[in-house]
């Protein structure tokens, strides 16, 4: 009778850990987001905007940042929380991430070299 008792604690066990693995691997989302160029620029007018208005006193950054993101999502034709959406989408995977800001790196480098030509 225990040994019967103790074999099925242990299926139990098994089929609640094979439960626990299986909701516990979350699906990945899929996108390539270093390969879209809206993105990229989109990314790369944010870190511009935050570069601009990280000097500034708190009074002076909630005005810029307001009126810059406006700007921003005009130019693009985007909502705040499409940017917002963006923006998670770029820090979900390490290693994607790493490629997007390269790009948006490369963005910054090919304007500043444009504005030392000039």
């Amino acid at each position: 009778m225990k040994k019967k008792s103790v074999n099925q604690l242990l299926i139990n066990s098994l089929i609640f850990l094979f439960i626990f693995i299986s909701c516990k691997n979350e699906q990945k989302v899929s996108f390539n987001l270093s390969e879209d160029k809206k993105s990229i620029d989109i990314l790369t007018d944010i870190q511009l905007i935050e570069a601009r208005v990280s000097s500034l006193n708190q009074w002076k950054k909630d005005s810029s940042t307001s009126l810059l993101y406006f700007q921003l999502r005009k130019k693009y034709n985007v909502s705040q929380s499409e940017i917002d959406t963006l923006v998670k989408k770029s820090l979900l995977d390490p290693s994607e991430s790493i490629l997007i800001y390269e790009k948006v790196k490369k963005n910054i480098e090919k304007m500043n070299d444009t504005l030392k030509l000039n």
